[in-house]
């Protein structure tokens, strides 16, 4: 489900990008130079922006985690907290196991906050 959001987010972002890309035609770019040195550049906050809700979607996908490990050694975290609930029914290591899971979340979204911040201004070229 991330995938599809993900790219639909992302046509988006980049059908409200500037038609630069005629303009550095005429200033000699090749259609790669235009992608590396004038899209990508201003698209860099969409994309930072959508590999942080991918990110974020993944780390939180419980329930296919859960089938997909089903009878495997393999666990992914929110399964693994999810059987602290009743393997383990001690509160002290459940809100251990839930404090680490929420931590490379909210350290993402912490150092990456300036991009989301960023999310619909373009900055100019030059």
């Amino acid at each position: 489900i991330t995938i599809p959001f993900v790219t639909w987010m992302m046509v988006g972002f980049f059908r409200n990008l500037p038609g630069v890309e005629r303009l550095a035609t005429i200033d000699g770019f090749s259609k790669i130079g235009t992608l590396i040195r004038v899209v990508i550049p201003m698209a860099k906050i969409g994309i930072v922006t959508g590999a942080i809700i991918a990110f974020l979607f993944a780390w939180n996908e419980f329930t296919f985690a859960t089938i997909l490990v089903n009878a495997t050694p393999a666990v992914t975290i929110p399964p693994a907290v999810g059987g602290f609930m009743f393997n383990v029914p001690e509160p002290a290591n459940l809100s251990a196991a839930l404090a680490y899971s929420l931590v490379p979340p909210f350290a993402t979204v912490y150092l990456l906050q300036q991009y989301i911040a960023k999310m619909n201004i373009v900055e100019p070229l030059g």
